[in-house]
C-alpha cells in the first residue's frame, strides 16, 4: 500500500535499496513546513506538528520596579487561558502522539519507538510524545531544548535498513535478512538525549535566563556563525566525509552549548555503523539520507536556540534600559 504525508508520496520498503529512494519527509516536512505558529496537529499516523521556533514565547511578569522577570510557570498556568497557551499542539495536552516511526514499516518484528509489531492495531501504536517527551505541556524554553541528534524520537533510525532492521533482495526471492548494520531493531539508540528527548539549555553563568546581557549577545553571535557552517553542510555520500563537515561546524560550539559534544560522538559512532553498508550498491544514497535527516534535527535545535537568546536579550536589554544601563540603549 502506498501512503501519502502531504503530497510527498512515500513508498515501504523492503529492502536498503529501495529505501534510500524513499523521501525522508516526516521530519523536514514536520519542520519546514509550518505555516502557523503552533501547527495544527494532524489525526494521520506519522504525521504530527511540532512549534515554531522563531515564533516561541516565555511569559514575563514586570515587578515593581518596572524590570521584567521570568514567569513562574505554576502560577501563570493557573489561569485556564494561559494553560490553553502551553498545552503541547502535537498531542493536545495528553502526552501521547500515533508512533512516528513504525507507520511507514512493514516488516519489523518490534517498532523501536512504540514497541508494538507491523501487524498490531493501529489504535495501539502510540508513543510518548516528541514535542513535549509525555508532559502534555510545551517544555520550558529556559529550561530544555528539542535533542539535536533524534528531534525528540529518543532513537535514530538506520538509513541501511530503512528502520525495517532487515531487508531482502531480488536473488533471495522474499527472503529476509537481518540488517548488517542495526542487527535487527531498525534503529539505534540517541546518544544525545540518552532517550530523555529534550537536552539542556546553554551553559551561562548563573543561566542563560539570568546571563548579562553583553554576554547572550556573545553568544548569539557564536550561534549565528554555527548555523551558517551546518548550513553549508551537503552530503557527498561519503560517511567519512560528512562526519568531518559535522566536526568543523560543530565542535567550536561544545562549551556553550553542551548537546553539541555527544552530538559529534553519536555522529562519529553513526559513520562507522553506515560503513558496514558499504557493500549496498545505494549506500551513498544511504549516506545522504542519514545526513539529511541529521541536519534537520539539529537545525532545528540551532532555531529554538536563536529564539531563547533572542528571548533573552529582549529582557536584558529591557531591565538595562529601566536601570539606565548603557547596554540598553
Amino acid at each position: 500500500m502506498v501512503r501519502h504525508r502531504r503530497g510527498v508520496q512515500c513508498a515501504p520498503v523492503n529492502d536498503p535499496e529501495e529505501a534510500v529512494r524513499r523521501p525522508i519527509t516526516l521530519l523536514i516536512v514536520s519542520l519546514l513546513a509550518l505555516c502557523a505558529s503552533f501547527a495544527q496537529a494532524q489525526d494521520n499516523p506519522g504525521q504530527y506538528a511540532i512549534p515554531i521556533p522563531e515564533r516561541w514565547e516565555r511569559p514575563v511578569v514586570t515587578d515593581e520596579d518596572g524590570l521584567q522577570q521570568w514567569a513562574d510557570l505554576e502560577e501563570y498556568s493557573k489561569k485556564q487561558e494561559n494553560r490553553d497557551r502551553l498545552r503541547c499542539p502535537t498531542c493536545k495536552g495528553t502526552g501521547k502522539q500515533a508512533c512516528p516511526f513504525c507507520w511507514r514499516m512493514e516488516h519489523h518484528e518490534e517498532c523501536p519507538e512504540c514497541h508494538t509489531g507491523h501487524d498490531a492495531d493501529e489504535d495501539d501504536k502510540v508513543t510518548k510524545c516528541r514535542t513535549c517527551a509525555g508532559e502534555g505541556t510545551i517544555p520550558d524554553i529556559l529550561q530544555k531544548a528539542p535533542c539535536p541528534g533524534c528531534a525528540g524520537a529518543g532513537i535514530t533510525r538506520c538509513h541501511v535498513c530503512g528502520g525495517e532492521g532487515s531487508y531482502t533482495t531480488a536473488a533471495a526471492n522474499g527472503r529476509r535478512s537481518k540488517c548488517p548494520v542495526c542487527r535487527g531493531p531498525g534503529s539505534f539508540p540517541c546518544g544525545v538525549c540518552k532517550g530523555d528527548k529534550l537536552v539542556e539549555p546553554p551553559k551561562m553563568k548563573p543561566s542563560v535566563g539570568e546571563a548579562e546581557l553583553e554576554d547572550l549577545k556573545e553568544a548569539q553571535e557564536e550561534l549565528v556563525q554555527i548555523a551558517a557552517k551546518v548550513a553549508t553542510i551537503a552530503s557527498e555520500g561519503d560517511a567519512r566525509k560528512d562526519s568531518k563537515k559535522w566536526s568543523d561546524a560543530l565542535k567550536k560550539g561544545a562549551k556553550l552549548f553542551p548537546p553539541m559534544r555527544p552530538l559529534l560522538k553519536d555522529l562519529e559512532d553513526n559513520t562507522k555503523d553506515l560503513g558496514k553498508g558499504s557493500i549496498f550498491t545505494q549506500y551513498k544514497e544511504m549516506v545522504t539520507n542519514h545526513t539529511n535527516e541529521r541536519k534537520a534535527a539539529v537545525e532545528y535545535y540551532i532555531k529554538h536556540q536563536q529564539r531563547l537568546l533572542e528571548l533573552c536579550i529582549a529582557r536584558a536589554e529591557h531591565n538595562a534600559k529601566v536601570r539606565g544601563d548603557d547596554g540598553g540603549k
